[in-house]
C-alpha cells in the first residue's frame, strides 16, 4: 500500500486513483449499496411462507360454485353411526328460534353458531364440501330421530334438497328413481359414495331414495325400532317380557320419560311391540349371552327407551314386579316419576324406521366398503372381548385362603341382608357396561338372586376343594360356591333398592308449568300459542295421515 503511495516520497495521484478504487471494490463485496439494501429489505420483511403462498394460490384458482345451474332434487337417506364418539346427533345451535332462520346467508348474524360435536355437523361439513347443499336452512332438512349423547343408530333418516349431477331443463319425472339403476354416465352419482369417502369413519350413509317434496322424514314415519343391547347374567327374561306386555298400546309415559314441559304437553304414546329377543339355545354358558330389547312403537319420548329398560331391569333381578310398569302408567294414582336411574346410553340403537310405500336403493360399490367397515370394526372388538374372556378363565386358576373367601362371604351376605331388611337407595336397574347389572349390596358389585340364602355368619364356606384340610381353593372354586349361595359377581356397584311404588315422587306436570320462570317461561307460552292456533305441525292429525301416505 505504502509503495503505491509514495513515489520519491511524494503521494502520487495515480496511486491515491486505485487506492479509491479498490476500497470502493472492497465496500460493494462487503455490504450492497444502499438502495440495494432497502429493496432487500423490504423483500425480506414482505416474504410469504412457503404454505401460506401455496394457499394463496389454491385461494387464486377457487372459484366459487354456480349453484344457479344446478338441479336439486328432494332425496331421503339411510345413514349408520357410532353414537359413543359424539355429543348426540343433532347439531346444537345457539339460537333462540333456529327454525325462523330461513336465510341461505352464512353470515354470523343469520347463522347460529355450533356449540358441540354432533352427527349432524359432521354430516353438514361433508354435504357442503361435495357441494351437494349449500346450507342446513336452504335444504329442506327434516331427521326422523333425534339420538341422545352416546345413543347410535342404523336405520336413522334424513330427508332434504341436494344437487344432482342432471341439467336443470332435466325433468325430475325423468331421473334415476334410485341407485338401484346402475352407476353408469346415464345414472345419478353416488350419493352415499361421496359422502363416505368425505365423512368420518364412525359415520356412513348407506341407501337413498328420491321423495315428493311434500315427504318428511319425522312425520312421514309410520314407526320406529329401537334395540338395547345387554348381557344375560342372572336375568329372568321371562319375568321381563311379563312386564314389557304392559306396556304395548296406547299410555301416557310421563314416568318412563324425561318430561320436557317447554316443548312437550302430550306425553301419550303408541307401543306396537316390546319385548326381550334371546340368541339361539347353545350349551355353553348362558350368562354371557348378549340379548337385547326391541321395542318399536310410532313415536317416543325423550330418553323414554332407557328408561323403560332401567325398569325392566329391575324385575329382571327380582327387585321388582313385572306389575310396576302398571304402577307407572297410573298417572293418577302417581302423578309425579320416582327417582331412579335411566339405563346406559352406549348399547341403545335406533334401528329402523318404517315407511309405508318407501323403497330404497343401494349401490354395490358403496355397500362393498361398508361392510369391510363393519368387518374391521366387530372384528376389532371380537379380539377385545376374547382377550378379556381368557383372563376371566385364567385368574380362575388363582388361588385364595378359605378364611379369607369365608370372610368375603360373609360381609356380602351382612350388606345384602341390611338391604333387604329396610334399606332405602335410588340406584339404577342398568348397571353395567352391557346395562345389565343391578346388583343389591350396598356398593358390593354382587348381585344375590337366592332369597333363601342362608345368611348365617358361619366361618366354614362350601366349596368344590378335594380335601376339607386344604387351605386354599382356587378362585374359580370360590366363585361356584358363591354362585350356589345367589351370589353373582356383578359389573356394577349397586345401593340398596327401594321399590319405585315406595319412593318420593317428583314434580308433576302441573307443578313443573306453575314453577317456570324467565326464559323457560316464555318458550313455554309461545309454544302454547303456537298450538292454539294450530302452526305447530306435531298437532296437526291432517298432516300426519298425509305425510304418513306419502311414506
Amino acid at each position: 500500500m505504502l509503495s503505491l503511495l509514495l513515489e520519491d516520497g511524494v503521494v502520487s495521484v495515480s496511486a491515491l486513483e486505485t487506492l479509491f478504487s479498490r476500497a470502493n471494490e472492497n465496500q460493494q463485496s462487503v455490504a450492497p449499496p444502499m438502495k440495494k439494501q432497502k429493496t432487500s429489505a423490504s423483500s425480506s420483511m414482505t416474504k410469504i411462507p412457503k404454505q401460506k403462498q401455496q394457499h394463496q394460490q389454491t385461494s387464486k384458482k377457487k372459484k366459487n360454485f354456480d349453484t344457479s345451474n344446478c338441479l336439486y332434487r328432494q332425496i331421503v337417506f339411510q345413514l349408520a353411526y357410532d353414537g359413543s364418539s359424539y355429543q348426540g346427533f343433532t347439531e346444537n345451535l345457539v339460537a333462540d328460534d333456529v327454525n325462523n332462520t330461513n336465510s341461505s346467508s352464512s353470515s354470523s348474524s343469520s347463522t347460529p353458531s355450533i356449540i358441540n360435536d354432533t352427527v349432524e355437523f359432521h354430516m353438514f361439513k361433508a354435504l357442503q364440501k361435495a357441494k351437494l347443499v349449500v346450507d342446513r336452512y336452504s335444504c329442506n332438512y327434516t331427521r326422523c330421530g333425534r339420538t341422545d349423547r352416546g345413543v347410535s343408530a342404523f336405520g336413522q333418516m334424513i330427508c332434504l334438497k341436494v344437487r344432482s349431477k342432471f341439467p336443470i331443463s332435466t325433468p325430475l319425472t325423468s331421473l334415476p328413481p334410485n341407485s338401484h339403476t346402475p352407476l353408469d354416465s346415464k345414472a345419478e352419482m353416488d350419493y352415499c359414495k361421496m359422502m363416505n369417502s368425505l365423512l368420518p369413519d364412525a359415520i356412513r350413509f348407506i341407501s337413498w331414495a328420491p321423495v315428493s317434496e311434500d315427504f318428511s322424514a319425522r312425520f312421514s314415519c309410520k314407526s320406529r325400532v329401537y334395540k338395547y343391547f345387554f348381557v344375560r347374567r342372572d336375568l329372568d327374561i321371562a319375568k321381563m317380557n311379563i312386564g314389557l306386555a304392559k306396556i304395548i298400546g296406547d299410555h301416557d309415559f310421563r314416568n318412563l320419560a324425561k318430561m320436557n314441559v317447554t316443548n312437550v304437553s302430550n306425553y301419550h304414546r303408541l307401543l306396537y311391540d316390546a319385548r326381550v329377543v334371546l340368541p339361539p339355545d347353545h350349551p355353553g354358558d348362558k350368562a354371557r349371552d348378549v340379548c337385547y330389547f326391541e321395542i318399536k312403537g310410532q313415536a317416543f319420548l325423550w330418553h323414554m327407551i332407557r328408561n323403560i329398560v332401567s325398569v325392566a331391569f329391575f324385575i329382571g333381578k327380582g327387585l321388582e314386579d313385572p306389575s310396576v310398569y302398571d304402577q307407572l302408567l297410573d298417572v293418577t294414582t302417581m302423578p309425579g316419576k320416582p327417582n331412579y336411574d335411566m339405563a346406559l346410553d352406549t348399547p341403545l340403537v335406533l334401528h329402523a324406521c318404517n315407511f309405508n310405500t318407501l323403497k330404497l336403493g343401494n349401490s354395490a360399490p358403496s355397500l362393498w366398503e361398508l361392510t369391510r367397515h363393519l368387518e374391521a370394526r366387530w372384528e376389532d372388538h371380537a379380539l377385545k372381548a376374547t382377550q378379556a374372556k381368557d383372563l376371566l378363565h385364567a385368574i380362575g386358576d388363582l388361588e385364595v385362603h378359605t378364611v379369607d373367601m369365608a370372610n368375603l362371604r360373609n360381609s356380602f351376605l351382612k350388606k345384602w341382608r341390611r338391604g333387604k331388611n329396610g334399606g332405602s337407595g335410588s340406584g339404577s336397574g342398568s348397571g353395567s357396561g352391557s346395562g345389565s347389572g343391578s346388583g343389591s349390596g350396598s356398593g358390593s358389585g354382587i348381585s344375590n338372586t337366592n332369597t333363601n340364602t342362608n345368611t348365617n355368619t358361619n366361618t366354614n364356606t362350601n366349596t368344590n376343594s378335594n380335601s376339607n384340610n386344604n387351605t386354599h381353593i382356587t378362585w374359580r372354586e370360590a366363585l361356584e360356591s358363591l354362585r350356589a349361595e345367589g351370589l353373582v359377581p356383578s359389573p356394577a356397584k349397586q345401593g340398596a333398592h327401594q321399590k319405585l311404588a315406595e319412593r318420593n315422587g317428583g314434580s308433576s306436570y302441573e307443578e313443573k308449568i306453575s314453577n317456570m320462570k324467565g326464559k323457560k317461561k316464555e318458550r313455554y307460552n309461545k309454544n302454547q300459542t303456537k298450538k292454539e292456533a294450530s302452526d305447530a305441525i306435531e298437532d296437526n292429525s291432517a298432516f300426519y295421515a298425509r305425510a304418513q301416505a306419502l311414506g
